[in-house]
């Protein structure tokens, strides 16, 4: 795919990662955090406290405090068993890879409510309810062996991979979404970049900025820098037109007097103003936020110089 579609598929995939967890309609506008709670579950709390039933001892809350604990040992479980599988792979130098407990587990746990197994992942994934690193990562592992795609999901992997405060997770969502081959991940991950800066390329958040940057050049995938590369700048063709002054013009004509006798040619003329217009042709172009975006990611700043840009590629 050249990088105009590829970049055009990212834009769509950008807008169904604003979505709220497993809704159908596409709302929202902002990437969640990891924590964040679905809109729909948001208004059955809501419609439960309106008919006076504690939010905290409500169904429906305790339907998810539970499975996102079950989730939570499921992922320390996928943590263990993946620490070991690495284990005893330096020790034999060889791959044997097995279906494990944890993996059994997290397929009967997805039988059983894939939606609430999945939510309680992606919890997960977040620092401020899971300190534990390792169960991060193990969080990380059950969501690519659950091979389950939504945008939402997408979307959580991308917050990770550029969020998350501690490098070892950040490197290990980056794998899984190489491993799922996550396109709206990443179209997730270039989106946190682009909003780093304004539309001039001016910084806006420095922190954003320095995690989307490392996370993409982890990430190391070509298309992403053909895809900047390809919005690096936006030519414009302006054409002014104003009026310049007024030139008379005549018309010659004749007229025709009958006589008695004769007829004769009376010669005419009548002025008529043309308005003079002038013309100016404006070709340029001007820099983009993906400029900026595209120097923070390589340390080459070749400005709107794009045959430059395409020699560079072209040696990586």
């Amino acid at each position: 795919m050249n990088p105009r579609a590829w970049l055009q598929s990212l834009a769509v995939a950008g807008i169904a990662l604003s979505a709220p967890l497993f809704a159908a309609d596409g709302a929202g506008s902002t990437p969640p955090q990891p924590a964040q709670v679905a809109n729909d579950e948001q208004a059955a709390a809501a419609e439960e406290l309106s008919i006076g039933v504690n939010p905290r001892v409500s169904p429906v809350w305790q339907e998810r405090i539970a499975y996102f604990n079950r989730a939570k040992e499921l992922s320390a479980q996928f943590a263990a068993e993946a620490a070991a599988a690495d284990k005893a792979k330096t020790e034999t130098k060889a791959d044997s890879r097995t279906e494990g407990k944890a993996e059994k587990a997290l397929k009967a746990l997805l039988v059983e409510n894939k939606t609430r197994t999945i939510e309680g992942l992606l919890s997960c994934l977040d620092s401020r309810t899971t300190s534990e690193v390792n169960t991060r990562i193990g969080a990380l592992k059950a969501i690519e062996a659950s091979q389950y795609t939504h945008p939402t999901v997408s979307q959580y992997l991308a917050a990770s991979a550029i969020g998350d405060p501690e490098r070892q997770v950040r490197a290990a969502a980056i794998s899984t979404i190489k491993a799922r081959k996550d396109d709206p991940a990443i179209g997730g991950m270039i989106q946190y970049l682009m909003s780093s800066f304004d539309d001039k390329g001016k910084v806006l958040n420095e922190e954003v900025k320095a995690g989307a940057v490392e996370a993409l050049q982890t990430l190391n995938d070509k298309r992403v820098y053909q895809a900047l590369q390809y919005y690096v700048t936006m030519e414009l063709r302006v054409t002014n037109t104003e009026l310049a002054n007024f030139a008379t013009r005549q018309i010659d004509s004749f007229s025709v007097n009958n006589g008695a006798n004769v007829s004769v040619l009376v010669p005419l003329s009548f002025p008529i103003q043309f308005p003079e217009l002038k013309i100016t042709r404006v070709r340029t172009t001007v820099k983009c936020p993906a400029a900026s975006g595209l120097e923070a990611l390589t340390g080459m700043n070749f400005g709107e110089d794009l045959d430059k840009w395409q020699k560079f590629f072209a040696k990586k």
